[in-house]
């Protein structure tokens, strides 16, 4: 039986959506998945059914596993507290590999790197910590663990200047397209029921978080440039996040001013199937991020035949190409806008069945046998 310990941040984020297609590649008769994510104020652990297919927080709580968990109180900035909690967990499971897909708190993780125990550390949150961590202390990490694993060519590029030498592995995180059908759904029907217009064209995009990169206001003020320029009706929707927060509630005042706030939706946290049927309900997806590590949401928006306009940031180059979307190169409102209304204009002409194709490379079938041949190379 090999046991694996599954660190990542949140139990709302994209992470455990990936992990769990993951799944599928291992032997589920001779694999043991200990998760450890923080939840609220607390770190929790416990062991994953390797057949579950999501972990979400309505899961936890429909299995009552937030009750039965190891639930630690920690304080953030105690990294003694938490360099003896992670040294119990060790103790408690005696895991094979640590996959540290994404850090859970601030806390002492040299515990980890220097034990014997293989240590996959996936790069995609160290791009963003570039900002967090001194360079020593990102260094460090790097070398100290036994792979390093990368989610885009572009990110790999980033590591390779951190530390000379660095051949990261790139394998990106997994779609399941399966479960993305351009044709299910009744679209009237799924728009009725989060009351966007039927023949409006809907620009969506998808994020569990609100933050300086993933911006509601930023996302409003864009839109409100696309209406001013526009006479056909058009929505914009938020899939993800918690529409009473301060960012959410300042876009939608920014909205209210210019008498728009009607065209705007933000739907709150939604389960799978709402998020598939909402996405592949819209006309297009936009991403404002200005950082994209890698975009699960651009791959499936594509996969359901969504054409994607983002900034040409990071991974999504890897991924949106002439025929499934477009790539602003610069970082100015103002060419994202008129990329825009031309994508709008122009929507017809990008064909389903192309971009589906475009995106297959992302897919389990193909991602899920180079994650099982990194795991056997351990």
């Amino acid at each position: 039986m090999q046991t694996i310990l599954f660190i990542t941040g949140g139990s709302l984020s994209g992470s455990e959506h990936c992990l769990f297609r993951l799944l599928s590649v291992f032997d589920k008769d001779k694999t043991k998945l200990i998760l450890l994510t923080h939840y609220q104020d607390y770190l929790l652990e416990y062991p994953v059914n390797v057949h579950t297919s999501y972990c979400t927080e309505s899961y936890l709580k429909q299995r009552g596993l937030l009750e039965k968990a190891g639930r630690y109180l920690l304080p953030a900035s105690s990294d003694s507290v938490c360099h003896a909690f992670f040294r119990k967990i060790l103790t408690k499971h005696r895991p094979d590999l640590i996959y540290i897909n994404s850090l859970t708190l601030s806390g002492d993780y040299n515990v980890f790197y220097a034990s014997d125990i293989p240590v996959i550390l996936h790069a995609h949150p160290l791009q963003a910590f570039l900002y967090a961590f001194d360079h020593d202390m990102l260094v460090s990490r790097l070398k100290a663990a036994k792979l390093v694993v990368s989610s885009s060519l572009a990110q790999a590029e980033v590591l390779g200047w951190l530390v000379a030498g660095i051949r990261p592995e790139v394998v990106y995180p997994p779609i399941l397209m399966r479960e993305l059908d351009p044709q299910s759904g009744s679209r009237t029907e799924i728009r009725a029921a989060s009351g966007i217009p039927a023949h409006a064209f809907v620009w969506t995009m998808a994020s569990v978080y609100f933050n300086y990169n993933k911006d509601p206001v930023r996302f409003v003020e864009t839109g409100l440039m696309i209406l001013e320029r526009t006479n056909i009706p058009v929505h914009f929707l938020w899939i993800g996040g918690d529409p009473r927060g301060t960012a959410v509630q300042m876009a939608m005042n920014l909205a209210g001013k210019h008498g728009m706030a009607g065209h705007f939706t933000f739907t709150g946290m939604a389960g799978r199937e709402k998020y598939i049927a909402l996405l592949g309900a819209s006309d297009a997806c936009m991403l404002v991020s200005f950082e994209e590590s890698f975009s699960i949401v651009s791959a499936e928006a594509i996969a359901l035949g969504k054409p994607v306009l983002a900034f040409d940031c990071g991974g999504v180059r890897e991924i949106i190409r002439k025929d499934n979307g477009l790539l602003v190169s610069a970082f100015s409102t103002e060419e994202y806008v008129k990329s825009a209304l031309w994508m709008k204009e122009n929507h017809y002409h990008y064909d389903s069945g192309t971009m589906r194709e475009s995106v297959r490379a992302f897919d389990l079938d193909v991602q899920g046998s180079k994650w099982q041949n990194l795991l056997e190379t351990i």
